[in-house]
């Protein structure tokens, strides 16, 4: 038998959250972390859905025994969700995006590409070097790896998370 705690607030803990309100102001441990996080928080809502849909007797029970990660993958719950009538596919596609991302920040090492300008001067070559970049190499859902920009990865991976954030808020107040 499972026991319920007392609800512990945010600022009851002992491991504070960054001060930082701009993910720009990030170092790459920081984004590597809370891509991890924003795909956690999104999850959560996922087996919120779930198990309003098969309204489980033992519903506590239900989220932290049956969905556990460990048991049933984030990609699983993506297929249950194939089978919920009342939830968007495209938001599926959304949230497979999400754990794409969220699997090159985890998992792959930032490789550095360089721009360079070669110029001949009066019979000698000038390198300049124009700016230097981090980039991920990223799986699509087609299993082809694409180099991306690791600063517009992020700001790309904002704008789905966002959209996935606003499309289940709105599922739960029409839908359940």
């Amino acid at each position: 038998m499972i026991k319920k705690g007392i609800t512990i607030r945010p600022e009851d803990t002992d491991i504070k959250k960054t001060d930082k309100k701009n993910i720009e102001d990030y170092n790459i441990e920081e984004i590597r972390g809370w891509t991890i996080d924003e795909l956690n928080k999104i999850e959560e809502k996922i087996n919120i859905v779930i198990t309003r849909y098969f309204s489980p007797t033992k519903e506590h029970e239900f989220k932290t025994i049956v969905l556990n990660s460990s048991i049933v993958s984030t990609g699983a719950k993506m297929k249950i969700l194939r089978n919920i009538d009342s939830f968007d596919n495209k938001m599926i596609s959304k949230v497979q995006t999400l754990m794409n991302t969220r699997n090159a920040f985890a998992h792959l090492p930032l490789a550095k590409s360089a721009t360079i300008t070669i110029t001949n001067k009066e019979g000698n070559l000038v390198w300049n070097l124009e700016n230097i970049s981090t980039q991920l190499d990223i799986m699509n859902s087609s299993g082809e790896i694409k180099k991306k920009n690791t600063k517009e990865l992020i700001v790309e991976y904002q704008n789905v998370l966002a959209e996935v954030n606003t499309y289940l808020e709105s599922y739960f107040t029409h839908s359940i």
